[in-house]
């Protein structure tokens, strides 16, 4: 403000001047106060930053020591034993090996006996629990048999002992003697278990090496429902023999069907195997059962109609009713379980 002596009092000047230098010395406090406010701020988080930094040490102090004490209580863990190989058989034992052999169980005749087949014209014929129906594709025009994904397969595996008096030459047996002759030879006498596997038939395929995950045009996690464990893991797959039979109910996996199969071997069909895992057996062309060679389908509606089912009584094609039909057939609904009729 300037102040001309001959217009203003000089009071008044005076005045004004007060009035601004007041205010600019306001408004240095006022800069001081916040500057001493973020000190202070700025102390007390340095503050607080130093006290987490030295929890956090004592934090970490303390858990070594729990740690230490924790190694000083427990003993020192003793390493897995390395399994001992069996001991090879003797070669008389080897040899009365051949007395025995597993068989897989099949639903291809009736109740009496009479072998189902295709009907006239080669329709479709329904079967039972495995396989599930004997059909006729391109690929297989004579007819086939086949397995639906969406029923359970329900198969044995038998073991059978040699007999002259049976008219096969064998007959089931329990597996106790079987059991006997392997234990003096293997004083860890494993179980007797099956294992059940899928694959392609060999006869069927031009490259010994081909297996069903590489025939497959997208590979799969498993091949059963629900599905399998590792070897010797348990599992659906693996079942120990009771009484001489190994029992099986599982499903094929939604991956696994012949048409899912690449082009080259969409003519390929499947087996089931149940194999021994005896260290004495599982190598025993005898103890590797092959079922029959089967397709697989999605379901059996496209090939069937109802329940149809053909015998033949000699040479003669009849049909045959569902009640002289060897079992039924478990559906797995989503999570409920129903039973198709007749199968």
């Amino acid at each position: 403000m300037v102040c001309n002596e001959t217009e203003a009092p000089k009071a008044a000047c005076d005045s004004a001047a007060e009035a601004t230098h007041a205010s600019k010395i306001a408004r240095v406090e006022a800069r001081e106060e916040a500057a001493e406010e973020d000190w202070r701020a700025t102390s007390q988080a340095l503050k607080y930053q130093g006290q987490e930094a030295a929890l956090l040490r004592a934090l970490h102090s303390i858990q070594r020591q729990v740690d230490q004490l924790q190694r000083l209580k427990s003993p020192t863990p003793t390493p897995a034993p390395t399994p001992t190989p069996a001991r090879a058989l003797s070669e008389p034992r080897r040899a009365a090996l051949l007395n025995y052999a597993l068989v897989v169980s099949h639903d291809t005749t009736d109740v009496r006996g009479n072998p189902y087949s295709l009907g006239p014209n080669g329709e479709a014929c329904r079967l039972s629990q495995f396989p599930h129906a004997l059909v006729t594709t391109p690929e297989h025009p004579t007819g086939v048999f086949m397995c639906a994904r969406s029923h359970n397969v329900h198969l044995k595996a038998q073991l059978l002992r040699k007999c002259a008096s049976a008219p096969s030459g064998w007959m089931p047996t329990s597996g106790a003697d079987l059991e006997r002759l392997l234990a003096p030879e293997d004083a860890t006498s494993s179980p007797l278990v099956v294992r059940l596997s899928l694959e392609l038939v060999p006869e069927d395929l031009d490259d010994s090496d081909t297996t069903l995950d590489s025939a497959l045009r997208t590979p799969v996690v498993c091949h059963f429902r629900p599905p399998e464990a590792p070897v010797g893991q348990g599992g659906p797959t693996e079942r120990a023999l009771i009484d001489g039979v190994a029992s099986f109910a599982l499903g094929i996996s939604e991956g696994v069907a012949t048409s899912l199969l690449s082009k080259g071997f969409r003519h390929c069909r499947f087996r089931f195997v149940a194999r021994a895992l005896h260290p004495h057996l599982r190598d025993e062309p005898r103890f590797a059962a092959h079922s029959a060679a089967f397709v697989v389908k999605q379901s059996l509606s496209n090939d069937l109609r109802g329940d149809q089912r053909w015998v033949l009584v000699g040479n003669e094609l009849t049909a045959s009713s569902e009640s002289d039909a060897p079992m039924r057939v478990v559906r797995r609904v989503g999570r409920r379980v129903a039973v198709s009729s007749g199968a």
